[in-house]
């Protein structure tokens, strides 16, 4: 009975030390449970709005491809019957990687009746045969017998897609099905899960296609648009290639996504099948409309992956509470010895752990208002991000508005100058003073239009738009050019210029001469300006042909036709030289090293946009330099090696052509445009109409009826684009050549004309030569040079032997001029000037006509850069005039 008693009393005294441990620990808990929800609540918003994004972002993504097939839509409705070389041209201009990334490609799939199976056949092997190989054994596949077929007859890029073609959309009911509501509706229709034939990993797929109409038919009504069908505009996806392309790596780590379409897996899922909700501890679906097909995206967490940002506080907090409990409930124990003491303990411990709750709960108050503090601040900081992206937007806009605007106001004036400075200077009644005053006008003229195009590029370069266009030159005839250029250049300034040549030189390659140009001009004129004296030397290097067969053995085989040859051009100099830090800001847009007078010449953007060039060349400006000593600028590049350069090498001045006289009617709203033109075609034969706007040039196209149209863009009332299309629709007018010319240089205006119906486009300033470019492309017509005037004066035909000169330097029989004439003409040979040569050798024929078999030695040899013959015909005949001079 005692021992009972006093373990009672024992257990009076220790029931507040158990009450201490139970309310610690049930304190703790409550607080944990709130926690543990805030945490929970804070990730799963983080959670959805990274899901919602992600499908927001595939939506947007599928949007960006129904345009894209909309705009070939439109191509195919515009031009009715595309070639495949022009498909192939225009889905290289949509630059599919980079502004539709996630396509597979883009295709054209064309309706035909059963009964016209074979001679489908036959007539796409005809038509498209010689353009590829692919359609030189094409037909329909799978082999079957249908009322109808769907065939896969364009789609680009070729490459991945070979085996597509033909095929007959019809074979497979998922696809059949899209097609043919495509087809009933009118509007783009999107297939259920399908394998594409090309896709070598077999991954799920879909395709969109997206209906044309024959024009001629109606096709108001379902029964109609199933008789007045062409075919589709058709674009295959691989799924998985749509999210990866979509969706960054980072984002796609954030969770596990899977895409369903009627309970088949497109996407994700594990083995085809859909990924199991109980193993994340999150998930949010959502549905996506992708051209009439519903699909289900589940997004569910990842295990481990934790995505609010106080996610171990909620287990901190239940660990710190179970430990102070514990350490309450020992104190409170071992005191309880002592009632009076364990009393004033408890309450003492009670009030502390009242305390601790009230803490705790201004933590969890705090965290409360903390989140809510973060979540505004996101909020504030979006919204400020949204208005700075549409500030940007908006600034670019004008940014291009600007210089749309300024291009056309300062091209304008610019066409005139240069215009008439072209036709002047084709005038064989000037004197030297004259004809000096008109290369000055020109030089200036073409300077200002030089800065105009540095300020376009670099435009080009920031939107990233600059492009490169290549054509057949004559490679020795573009050195000799620059040569000349800069070898008066270094002489006013009293400096050395040497051109250096090693390896064997192509006699032509295939550039964008003017983007070949335009650096190598930077290069040549820096390396004049900074160096005051000592030398400039200009190297061309053959690096893959340095190498000759040793004497006595057989030469190396020739190059196939179109073979990339290896050519470095390097500028070296004595100038002033960089140092490190100069070196770093070399190619930096309006970018100055120089010093004193130097540097307030150009505007800084040479070297910027040239290294842009040459980075489009698939090289780079390499630099070696050391102040005070000089500096060496050098590229390598590959390029191909053009047979028909021939063909882009000047035969003279145009003075008409031969055939029947062709109408050109010039429509501008600028007087002085109009006067460029009409002065520059009249001349050479042509019957010029001019038109002060677009209503006057439809009411004068009427009444003239001309064989070609060049016209303004930009102009009041009837503008370009619109008096292109009503020319177009003019059924009598089917062979009428249009040419549209602007001021404007973006390609958003080249391609708006374009598409309106217009045959080619001419920038301002017009340059002569392109114009007649154009047009004997366009109309097929032969022209007359002023060189071609008597037998004397034209070149042998190719092959014909040509007479060469004795060893002695030149033929007897040969009248030579007099012996001032020839001292001249000598001179300029040993400056290695060919072109101002042949020019002066061209006034002495003028003015005495027995020398025309003298002048054709001279023509022939200046073509073919033939210096050192020059140089032994000139000192021949030179020293014969002495001879006849001195003699008794």
């Amino acid at each position: 009975m005692p021992r009972q008693s006093k373990l009672m009393r024992t257990l009076r005294r220790t029931r507040i030390a158990f009450l201490v441990l139970l309310l610690g620990l049930t304190a703790t808990a409550l607080v944990f449970r709130t926690m543990r929800q805030k945490v929970e609540d804070e990730t799963q918003a983080y959670f959805d709005d990274h899901a919602y994004k992600a499908t927001d972002a595939l939506a947007h993504r599928f949007q960006t491809y129904l345009a894209g097939l909309r705009a070939s839509q439109g191509l195919l409705v515009a031009m009715r019957d595309v070639s495949y070389a022009q498909w192939k041209r225009y889905v290289e201009t949509l630059d599919l990687p980079r502004n539709y990334a996630g396509i597979n490609g883009v295709g054209f799939v064309r309706y035909v009746a059963a009964d016209r199976k074979a001679a489908y056949e036959e007539e796409v092997r005809r038509t498209h045969g010689a353009a590829e190989a692919t359609y030189a054994r094409f037909e329909v596949k799978p082999a079957s017998d249908r009322p109808g077929y769907f065939v896969l007859e364009y789609l680009e890029p070729l490459e991945k897609n070979r085996q597509a073609i033909g095929l007959d959309l019809g074979f497979e009911q998922a696809r059949r099905e899209a097609l043919e509501t495509a087809r009933d509706t009118g509007r783009a229709a999107a297939s259920g899960r399908i394998t594409l034939v090309q896709d070598a990993a077999r991954t799920p797929g879909l395709m969109v296609a997206l209906p044309i109409y024959h024009h001629e038919l109606p096709h108001g009504t379902v029964e109609e648009r199933r008789a007045a069908l062409l075919g589709y505009v058709y674009a295959p996806f691989r799924a998985i290639s749509v999210v990866e392309e979509t969706l960054s790596t980072a984002v796609r780590q954030t969770f596990d996504l899977t895409i369903t379409h009627r309970g088949e897996v497109m996407y994700g899922g594990e083995h085809g099948q859909e990924a199991p909700a109980a193993r994340s501890l999150y998930g949010r679906d959502f549905f996506l409309d992708i051209a009439g097909q519903t699909w289900k995206l589940a997004f569910r967490s990842r295990p481990g992956v934790h995505m609010g940002s106080g996610q171990r506080l909620p287990a901190i907090v239940l660990a710190l509470g179970a430990v102070v409990s514990l350490l309450l409930f020992w104190i409170t124990w071992s005191l309880a010895s002592s009632r009076g003491r364990a009393e004033a303990l408890a309450t003492r411990m009670t009030a502390d752990l009242r305390e601790s709750e009230n803490r705790l709960r201004e933590h969890a108050q705090l965290l409360e208002i903390r989140v809510e503090e973060r979540t505004a601040e996101l909020k504030i900081a979006k919204e400020a991000a949204d208005a700075a992206k549409e500030a940007a937007d908006a600034a670019n806009l004008a940014k291009s508005e600007f210089l749309a605007s300024m291009s056309h106001e300062l091209r304008t004036p610019l066409n005139g100058i240069l215009g008439y400075a072209q036709i002047l200077s084709r005038s064989r009644s000037l004197s030297g003073k004259e004809a000096q005053g008109i290369s000055v006008i020109q030089q200036c003229g073409t300077h200002l239009l030089t800065l105009i195009n540095d300020i376009l590029d670099l435009s080009k370069i920031e939107a990233r738009k600059m492009e490169l266009v290549p054509r057949a030159l004559h490679l020795q005839s573009f050195v000799q050019g620059l040569v000349e250029i800069f070898r008066v250049r270094a002489e006013q300034k009293g400096i050395a210029f040497t051109y250096e040549q090693a390896g064997e030189l192509p006699a032509g390659i295939r550039a964008d001469e003017k983007r070949l140009l335009q650096v190598l001009l930077n290069l040549l004129g820096n390396a004049v300006k900074f160096t005051e004296a000592g030398r400039v030397v200009f190297r061309v290097r053959a690096l893959d042909g340095e190498a000759r067969a040793p004497e006595g053995q057989r030469a190396p085989a020739q190059r196939p036709p179109g073979a990339l040859r290896a050519l470095r051009f390097e500028v070296e100099d004595t100038g002033v030289g960089l140092s490190a830090a100069q070196g770093e800001r070399l190619f930096l847009p309006f970018e100055q090293v120089g010093t004193g007078k130097r540097l307030t010449e150009g505007t800084g953007l040479g070297l910027a946009i040239s290294a842009r060039i040459v980075e489009l060349m698939g090289s780079a400006i390499q630099v070696r330099s050391e102040p005070g000593k000089g500096s060496s600028f050098w590229f390598d590049v590959r390029l191909p090696e053009a047979g028909e350069w021939a063909k882009a090498v000047a035969r003279g001045r145009v003075t008409g052509y031969d055939g029947p006289r062709k109408k050109i009617l010039v429509i501008d709203d600028h007087p002085g445009n109009r006067a460029v033109l009409v002065d520059l075609l009249a001349p050479l034969g042509f019957e010029v109409t001019a038109a002060e706007d677009g209503q006057d040039g439809l009411a004068k196209a009427a009444e003239v009826g001309p064989e070609v149209v060049i016209t303004d863009l930009l102009m009041p009332g009837v503008d370009g684009i619109e008096l292109v299309r009503h020319l177009r629709e003019a059924p009598e007018r089917r062979g009428l050549v249009i040419i549209v010319s602007s001021a404007s240089v973006f390609e958003a205006d080249q391609h708006r004309s374009l598409s309106a119906g217009g045959d080619d486009f001419l920038a301002k300033p017009v340059r002569a030569d392109e114009l007649l470019d154009k047009l004997q492309r366009h109309l097929g017509i032969a022209w007359i040079y002023a060189q071609e005037k008597g037998a004397a004066n034209e070149a042998p035909p190719a092959g014909a032997p040509v007479a060469e000169p004795p060893a002695g330097g030149v033929d007897a029989g040969l009248v030579a001029p007099p012996a001032e004439a020839l001292a001249v003409l000598l001179d300029l040979a040993n400056k290695g000037r060919v072109k101002p040569l042949v020019e002066e050798a061209a006034r002495l024929e003028q003015a005495d006509p027995r020398l025309q078999p003298f002048v054709a030695q001279i023509r022939r040899l200046g073509a073919d850069f033939e210096i050192k013959k020059l140089r032994a015909m000139l000192r021949s005949c030179a020293d014969a005039a002495r001879g006849v001079d001195g003699a008794p």
